[in-house]
């Protein structure tokens, strides 16, 4: 989950001011495949654009009960035509996108089956399916740098009665993240967060949800979702000195692009001197800086993904913002208030 947090992160900070929406065949996709002997197997095809304008495909299909997530190894779209290989199923599929509809063949063991993808639509749940889920759930990790840190996943209904979720990470500052493509069936539960291009599939036991997250990288990871997890986050001490404190003491903001970064350092209800990133237009809003050190006018901030780096003249620190993850880096210059 750590790699989760990251790529969240990355995008908000580095790929996009605020967010650009997907073009091409970005989203989740819906699909049968004749399996042959009278069966079909219902898919979802989650499909992911990458920072470098690339493509990532996650399959996922239910067998016996379970839900299987399979991850294409080659991957590629140009001109409208879609194309990926699954090689843990042994085949592949080509299709053209129009008009919403990507209509195409799955080729296996050398016979093509036509396979037709629509955007996927989600079932509304049986009430007891919706009544386990609907709530506040969590999951506690650790940061690279040695710091808990929380995810939780909020879901609950909506006026019309469908089931809708958001996830937060409370202790980075990020809030209402959409959760879509809910798809709640029996004790399987499935899930993607497009802002991170991830997608969580998983079921319920007695003591929580086990789930597995496919990353837009091709890897997958685990996490555990626990109802109603309570939990206090850490306390970050900076160990500034007090002439530096009080030259870092307040809001320091910068424009970039559409969207404004500020820094801030204060004390916070502890007491204690801490600093903070917000990006209003991402809902961004408390981000901890956990590292801090400003010597002979350089200064140095870390934070969860990422790094900022800068000189101070004046009122102004001018430096720049790098991803802890792939390192991509945009200038900033920061400005006291």
């Amino acid at each position: 989950m750590k790699k989760g947090i990251c790529f969240l992160l990355l995008n908000l900070l580095v790929i996009s001011w605020p967010l650009m929406a997907q073009t091409g065949p970005a989203g989740v996709w819906q699909g049968d495949l004749d399996a042959g002997a009278g069966q079909k197997l219902n898919l979802q095809i989650a499909i992911n654009k990458l920072a470098g304008g690339a493509y990532g495909v996650t399959v996922h299909y239910m067998e016996q009960g379970t839900v299987k997530n399979l991850t294409a190894t080659s991957v590629s779209f140009e001109n409208g035509k879609l194309a990926f290989t699954v090689k843990d199923l042994g085949g592949s599929y080509s299709g053209t996108l129009e008009n919403k509809t990507i209509t195409g063949n799955w080729r296996q063991s050398g016979k093509a089956v036509s396979m037709v993808l629509t955007p996927f639509k989600r079932s509304k749940p049986a009430g007891r399916d919706m009544d386990r889920l609907l709530g506040e759930w969590a999951s506690i990790n650790t940061t690279r740098e040695g710091f808990p840190l929380r995810t939780v996943y909020r879901f609950r209904k909506a006026d019309n009665g469908s089931l809708i979720g958001f996830l937060d990470y409370p202790d980075a500052g990020v809030i209402n993240t959409q959760i879509v493509d809910i798809l709640l069936q029996n004790d399987q539960l499935r899930f993607g967060v497009p802002l991170i291009s991830v997608q969580y599939s998983g079921r319920f036991t007695d003591k929580g949800i086990e789930a597995q997250v496919a990353y837009p990288d091709g890897t997958t990871g685990k996490v555990f979702l626990i109802k109603d997890k309570k939990y206090d986050p850490p306390v970050i001490r900076l160990g500034l000195s007090p002439k530096v404190r009080e030259t870092l003491k307040g809001r320091w903001t910068a424009n970039l692009g559409t969207a404004t970064i500020i820094f801030r350092f204060e004390q916070n209800s502890g007491g204690e001197f801490a600093g903070f990133f917000d990006i209003p237009e991402s809902n961004v809003k408390g981000m901890q800086i956990y590292k801090a050190s400003l010597v002979d006018g350089a200064l140095l901030l870390k934070s969860l993904g990422m790094n900022f780096s800068g000189t101070l003249s004046g009122n102004t620190i001018s430096g720049t913002m790098t991803g802890a993850l792939d390192h991509s880096s945009v200038p900033l210059a920061v400005t006291k208030e």
